[in-house]
């Protein structure tokens, strides 16, 4: 049972990053970093664009990340999947920098006055999910952080940054 989720998670994995998520072309960057206050002239729609702009663009290194990583994987058992370790290792060299990257990222976005605690909750969650992810690799994408993060960013109205592996 253990190697059968370890391989779902690794179809999943291969299948999102093998996609890509977004286009790194992009005619606005985020906001300067530190700027992390709510701003009275920030809209929600802008905000969603940044943002969704920016997880575009750490989706493209994320792609880059994990085909420069499963380049250095040999596959031994002759499936053509990662074993359980090996998506472990995955999992912390290449999503959770990226989720860091975008919690770095829309924490530089100025959030709309009356969203700023939405927001907050919704970044903290992300950053908790990378914490997890990192202790516990593949299996840390089960925990419930992640599922609160892409339930808030989804319902928010982000499309991108619900993607984060």
């Amino acid at each position: 049972m253990h190697r059968l989720c370890a391989v779902t998670v690794g179809l999943v994995l291969i299948a999102v990053l093998a996609l890509g998520c977004g286009n790194s072309e992009s005619s606005s960057d985020t906001a300067s970093a530190g700027d992390t206050t709510g701003s009275p002239n920030t809209t929600k729609a802008e905000f969603i664009k940044q943002a969704d702009e920016a997880c575009a663009k750490v989706a493209h290194r994320r792609t880059a990340a994990a085909a420069a990583w499963r380049k250095g994987v040999t596959v031994e058992d002759g499936t053509g999947f990662a074993d359980e370790q090996q998506l472990n290792d995955a999992f912390r060299k290449v999503v959770v920098p990226a989720i860091q990257e975008e919690v770095e990222a829309l924490e530089a976005i100025p959030a709309p006055v009356q969203d700023e605690p939405e927001i907050r909750q919704m970044v903290e969650n992300l950053a908790a999910a990378g914490e997890r992810i990192a202790k516990e690799g593949a299996g840390g994408t089960q925990a419930g952080e992640v599922t609160a993060f892409q339930r808030q960013a989804q319902e928010y109205g982000l499309r991108t940054c619900v993607r984060i592996y």
